[in-house]
């Protein structure tokens, strides 16, 4: 649909008459595919750019980044996949959850992700209070983005 000025389709699943996607993307959108299964590693090894995860701990990403490279090997594709893991953030909180804590505490567990082998991690909060949202976002990015 990205590289099609116009396209139809009329398959076993799904069927669309001829339709346009505009505007075009100025590059390949990445797709990254979420799931733990073999078979979620080696379709992001055979069709995608990377994998994405909610709340794994690093031990987690880090068997599961072992074994998409090995499948990522298997179908010799070049560069490395993104990693991305969303997990809840909150700064200033007390807990043992992680992400959760002083600066600091946050800083050494975003660094843990990041031996881990993840390439991405996307923010969330334990919050549906937009004003506790924004304290939040005010609070990573003047104590925690500095430090990366």
């Amino acid at each position: 649909a990205c590289t099609e000025e116009r396209l139809s389709y009329d398959g076993d699943h799904v069927s669309f008459d001829t339709v346009g996607f505009h505007p075009s993307p100025s590059r390949e959108i990445p797709v990254w595919i979420g799931g733990h299964s073999g078979a979620t590693f080696r379709r992001i090894a055979e069709y995608g750019n990377g994998w994405t995860t909610l709340w794994d701990q690093p031990d987690d990403v880090a068997r599961a980044r072992d074994r998409i490279m090995n499948a990522w090997t298997d179908y010799d594709r070049d560069g490395e996949p993104e990693i991305a893991v969303l997990r809840p953030v909150n700064v200033g909180g007390s807990g043992d959850r992680i992400l959760t804590g002083s600066a600091d505490e946050i800083i050494d567990d975003l660094e843990a992700y990041a031996d881990a082998g993840a390439t991405r991690v996307i923010v969330d909060f334990y919050t549906t209070d937009i004003e506790e949202q924004l304290e939040q976002i005010r609070r990573f990015g003047d104590d925690v983005i500095p430090s990366f």
